[in-house]
Formats: C-alpha cells, sequence, structure tokens
C-alpha cells in the first residue's frame, strides 16, 4: 500500500518492481500491476516511435491489399486461389491452423 501512495504522489517517476517481491496481495494481482508499471518506467517501456515501419501508418492501413502477395501467401501454405474467395466461418480447422504457422 506504501508504494500506490508514493505512485500517486510522483506519478511521473514509476519505476517497475523487479523480482519475487510482491507489491501487490497475490501474484494474480501482481502480474497486471508490474505489466502496467512497465508501460509507465521510461526504462523499460518501448518506443513506439521505434517500430514503425517507414511508410506511414495510415498508408499501411488504407492501401488497398496486395493481391499478389496474397496469393503467394495462400499458395505457400497449401490453398488455392479459389481459397481466398471463402468466408473465414466456411475454413475448417485445419485451415485455420495453416494460416497461424504462416
Amino acid at each position: 500500500m506504501k508504494q500506490a501512495a508514493k505512485m500517486n504522489a510522483t506519478a511521473h517517476a514509476i519505476k517497475a518492481p523487479h523480482g519475487t517481491k510482491l507489491t501487490a496481495k497475490s501474484w494474480l494481482t501482481e502480474a497486471p500491476l508490474r505489466m502496467l508499471m512497465n508501460n509507465l518506467d521510461p526504462e523499460v517501456a518501448e518506443n513506439i516511435r521505434v517500430g514503425l515501419m517507414p511508410d506511414s501508418l495510415r498508408g499501411m492501413l488504407f492501401s488497398p491489399p496486395d493481391a499478389g502477395a496474397e496469393l503467394d501467401l495462400a499458395t505457400s501454405v497449401g490453398f488455392s486461389a479459389e481459397d481466398l474467395d471463402r468466408l473465414p466461418s466456411e475454413l475448417s480447422m485445419g485451415d485455420l491452423r495453416k494460416l497461424e504457422l504462416a
């Protein structure tokens, strides 16, 4: 409880705990607390700008799909061109596992 009060007083300086010592009542509550604190800890938080591709995110999201790339991927895991026209609900579990491994 002391650490929670300390976090509220210094919200800009949150440091994620390390090791096996609990700061919450149990590991069931400690795990999500550490995940949140890791996102706020400047030493371990990810810089989202580093992970972006050189193309703009908007361009990747709103550009039309590349049919050739989709067909190449489909054939590489054992699908035919006709399978691309099927709805996801029409695929069997085996088909879904093929896609999962692609």
